[in-house]
């Protein structure tokens, strides 16, 4: 007859170590615990699972107990081998002290919270003060984009959208949590494509400058600009006459008609304008008769 010595295996881990707790446990995968110590019975077991789990553990009076964890925490077995051999020994008053029998689920920040009734499973020395320690004296750790914010210790993040955006918290793993923040007024809403008769010239610009003597720029409605473009300039606007008269003094366009008229480009932004002589007599010039 021996002491009992636990093994915790779980499915898609690596075998546990006899008389060893182990903390790289996850959840929703069965738990496999057993006395490697012995090879007869009876055995009695004790589970204990932390507070919000709902975990039910089954085979407690064999050697093959099982459990799927359900929730981060610590997962404590103790084991009692034919009525004398146990898992653990009694202090003064009557407190089970072990050092082996400790399944744990971390938290996604890395850090292990003590089970009820826990001992030394999980440190020999300090038992669960370590794990109480280490939650305790590491806060949240705040950046704005890459620098920390002093102030704190930080135990709450409240986001909140304003001028109509929203804003999305995920799960990014290992403890981050990342915050995305869109629409709204001042908020990142779809990158502006600005163009140059098509062309792209900036494919996610953060502003627009206007520029020049004739263009003004006004807030216009919710986080709208209105853009005035004044053309002040009419050295290029052609003044028409008919024998003297003026036609149009600033006109855009001259229309050629007539079936003598032909009009072609010529040049750099030029017009060649071609009337056909007419279909008269011709003119016959004398000098005397002659």
């Amino acid at each position: 007859m021996a002491t009992p010595s636990i093994r915790i295996n779980q499915t898609g881990q690596s075998d546990g170590t006899p008389g060893q707790s182990r903390t790289d446990c996850v959840k929703s995968f069965e738990l496999q615990v057993t006395d490697t110590a012995n090879v007869t019975g009876p055995w009695a077991w004790t589970v204990i699972t932390p507070v919000d789990s709902v975990a039910v553990a089954t085979g407690l009076n064999t050697n093959d107990v099982r459990i799927t964890p359900d929730v981060e925490g610590s997962y404590l077995f103790y084991v009692i081998r034919n009525g004398t051999e146990l898992s653990y020994t009694l202090d003064s008053i009557g407190q089970k002290i072990s050092t082996q029998g400790g399944a744990a689920v971390l938290l996604t920040n890395g850090r292990r919270i003590p089970a009820a009734g826990e001992t030394t499973q999980f440190n020999a020395d300090f038992g669960w003060t370590e794990a109480m320690e280490d939650m305790l004296r590491n806060d949240i750790s705040l950046e704005e984009e890459d620098v920390s914010v002093t102030g704190g210790p930080f135990n709450k993040l409240n986001f909140k959208a304003t001028g109509g955006g929203s804003v999305l918290v995920a799960d990014a793993g290992s403890g981050e949590a990342t915050v995305t923040i869109s629409g709204g007024a001042g908020g990142g809403g779809t990158d502006l494509d600005i163009q140059d008769e098509g062309v792209s010239v900036e494919a996610a610009t953060a502003f627009i400058d206007f520029t020049g003597p004739n263009v003004v720029a006004t807030a216009s409605g919710t986080n709208g600009v209105r853009i005035e473009v004044t053309d002040t300039n009419t050295d290029t606007l052609l003044g028409v006459e008919d024998e003297g008269v003026s036609v149009e003094p600033a006109a855009l366009f001259i229309d050629f008609t007539g079936a003598g008229v032909t009009a072609t480009a010529s040049g750099t932004d030029g017009v060649r304008v071609e009337i056909a002589g007419g279909g008269g007599s011709a003119l016959s010039v004398e000098d005397e008769g002659t």
